[in-house]
């Protein structure tokens, strides 16, 4: 299985949130091999700064930030640069009206810009996104509703 791995599930892996719980079961099945994990560098700030809020303690992020690099460094996770021709996709899927629900944004189209060219399925904890992308773009999951 493939999944592309927006910043709301990767957060949850460290935050205690709602679905840190499904969040962590994505997680394991990076870490075992069944999921083939997609993401784009261009969310690692927002992720960061999820981070440095969310957790109390510096010694947190570093755990944190030590998880992500060593699921890159295994190729459990591969990273996709900020390219011309994905940034140009994610700007096309951004200008789409979908579902008569408004466009969404550049940044938030970048996630299922990915999905059709690792031929994989977004997954992502934001309810509003999912509605909204459903059928418009590529497949989508909420993560609340994901299955190993």
């Amino acid at each position: 299985m493939r999944l592309v791995l927006d910043t709301s599930v990767v957060a949850k892996w460290s935050l205690e949130e709602q679905d840190s719980a499904a969040a962590r079961r994505v997680l394991y099945d990076i870490e075992a091999g069944v999921v083939e994990a997609h993401n784009s560098t261009l969310p690692s700030f927002e992720w960061l700064n999820a981070l440095t809020k969310g957790l109390d303690r510096l010694d947190d992020v570093h755990h944190s930030l030590h998880l992500f690099d060593g699921l890159v460094a295994r190729n459990a996770l591969t990273q996709h640069p900020a390219s011309s021709p994905a940034l140009l996709h994610a700007a096309t899927l951004a200008s789409l009206d979908t579902r008569s629900q408004g466009q969404v944004s550049a940044y938030d189209a970048v996630f299922p810009a990915l999905a059709p060219d690792s031929d994989a399925t977004l997954i992502t904890a934001d309810a509003a996104h999912v509605h909204k992308t459903e059928g418009a773009f590529s497949a989508v999951v909420l993560l609340s509703e994901y299955a190993s």
